[in-house]
């Protein structure tokens, strides 16, 4: 009897060990992002993840990191099934069994290597390895703004805090990475306070209180002292709310440019409208051929007192040898003239075009085997017209802190069309927004955000929603914004700034190892 009460109890502390609280914690550090933000439950998460590396061996300690990881990004990118089960035509198994191998690389390469990284380095400092800890997660997540392919610096840790909008502001010095750093040192002390509950844990813990306390003062007072400057326009925002199997529908063309004429026309009625903004690949014609429903569109605007149009638009290329197709922000005058365009440079890996590796998938996954694969544009050029000096970022290009503060440094608005119509009302929107919503804050520019399906929003360069449109809602948004060519810290030194993330990891582990050798001749 008592074995097998023996028995259970081991049965039970392996399953809470090896499955429930790996899993539970993944979704604790998930539900911290947007669209739930449970404030703070990241802590608990990382709680655990911290508790592993000091008790258990390695191989144990980087099996439960990678439990942790999967289970995070399983939560965390759940929107994935939705776009695939409903617009790209995949099954529902098949749907699940891609975001499986998704969370499984994803652990791999956030998680497993942070702890690999950290497990090694506590033989050479002992506990002490969990305070470069943060700074060798921040080193993971530059790395993948950049690699694979064009890079998915996707909900990075610092979007766990930035809701919070008064500690959002210090990435105008730092960037989103500054509040990666932050959430995982707030995630070392309360791990340290409740592990160890000493003096010195107890002192580091409201040391790293403190140092927060001051952020969000900073962040109160710049928010309060914050005033508009600049060249005042008024910009109007449609969001036609096109559902993703209407606009994938060819017999709907004609109903939907009818649509954005209506709002064009709708928007036009407000005095002093400088500017009318359309989603991405908004109208199903293509700048470059003047065909009929490109001349009737613009026929149907002749009268409309606005000057310019700025609208995504696929943009077909036709050579002798080869088609390309271009996602574009393309700027008209009223009679259908293009006074400048952008050609998306961040292309989206398996939406917009299949790497190379991959092209097997095309097999299995229906939507790759229809049409062909983007182009990818090749220069950062701004769209110009008089006083506008548009930063324009298509889609998920807004999720990339160094490409849009580079992009950022000659302009003096940013303009981010999207098509968020592939979420459904996942979290992805929400985590897309406010992602959206940080280079705002990063660059020190107002910020338009124009989505088919929402959220579309005017954001201040201090982070505000000035007006916003919700998700899956119709209609014209209109709002003042401010032309400004103020560059913040970030901005100024963005080069210095991610070499500094880059080498700090380094300098103080050396300064840890020197500092345990003093100790150890001391004895």
């Amino acid at each position: 009897m008592e074995n097998l009460k023996t028995r259970k109890k081991n049965i039970l502390r392996i399953f809470s060990k090896y499955f429930f609280i790996p899993i539970l914690s993944g979704l604790f550090i998930a539900l911290s992002f947007p669209k739930y933000f449970f404030s703070f439950s990241f802590l608990i998460g990382f709680f655990f993840l911290f508790k592993s590396l000091i008790e258990d061996n390695f191989r144990t300690h980087l099996l439960i990191s990678f439990l942790i990881g999967f289970s995070f990004s399983f939560f965390a990118f759940g929107w994935f099934t939705y776009a695939m089960e409903v617009y790209l035509d995949t099954n529902f198994i098949l749907a699940n069994l891609i975001l499986i191998l998704f969370s499984f690389v994803f652990s791999i390469y956030q998680f497993v290597i942070f702890s690999l990284a950290v497990y090694t380095l506590k033989n050479y400092v002992g506990n002490n390895a969990l305070l470069v800890a943060p700074l060798i997660w921040v080193l993971i997540e530059i790395t993948r703004e950049f690699f694979p392919f064009t890079g998915f610096p996707w909900n990075l840790m610092g979007y766990t805090l930035s809701p919070i909008n008064e500690i959002a502001q210090i990435s105008s010095i730092g960037g989103i990475y500054l509040l990666s750093i932050i959430a995982l040192y707030l995630s070392v002390a309360t791990f340290y306070l409740f592990k160890f509950r000493n003096i010195k844990s107890i002192l580091s813990f409201f040391i790293i209180v403190g140092i927060f306390i001051g952020i969000y003062i900073y962040g109160y007072t710049r928010i309060k002292g914050y005033t508009d400057d600049g060249v005042k326009k008024k910009v109007a925002i449609i969001q036609g709310n096109i559902k993703q199997n209407e606009k994938l529908d060819k017999s709907k063309k004609d109903y939907i440019l009818g649509k954005y004429t209506e709002f064009i026309k709708r928007a036009d009625k407000v005095n002093l409208l400088d500017i009318v903004i359309l989603p991405e690949s908004s109208l199903p014609f293509s700048p470059s051929y003047i065909d009929e429903r490109y001349i009737n569109f613009f026929i149907s605007l002749r009268e409309i007192k606005t000057k310019i149009i700025l609208t995504g638009i696929d943009d077909i290329i036709l050579t002798i040898n080869d088609i390309n197709v271009y996602n574009t922000i393309t700027l008209f005058n009223k009679n259908g003239r293009v006074l400048s365009q952008y050609r998306k440079i961040k292309l989206v890996p398996f939406g917009e075009y299949t790497p190379e590796p991959f092209t097997i998938f095309s097999k299995i996954i229906p939507y790759l085997t229809v049409g062909i694969d983007f182009s990818k544009g090749k220069e950062k050029n701004l769209i110009v017209y008089k006083d506008f000096k548009i930063i324009p970022l298509i889609c998920f290009e807004s999720i990339f802190p160094y490409f849009v503060a580079d992009f950022s440094k000659n302009g003096n608005l940013i303009v981010n069309i999207t098509n968020d119509g592939w979420f459904g009302d996942t979290s992805g929107p929400y985590q897309h927004f406010e992602m959206s919503r940080i280079r705002a804050i990063e660059t020190g520019k107002y910020l338009v955000r124009v989505a088919n399906t929402g959220v579309s929003a005017v954001i201040s360069p201090v982070g505000e929603i000035k007006s916003a449109l919700g998700l899956n809602k119709t209609g014209i948004l209109i709002g003042d914004v401010y032309l400004t060519n103020n560059k913040t810290f970030f901005v100024s030194h963005i080069k210095e700034i991610y070499i500094s993330y880059i080498l700090m990891p380094f300098f103080l582990t050396v300064i840890l190892i020197f500092y345990k050798k003093k100790i150890y001749r001391r004895d």
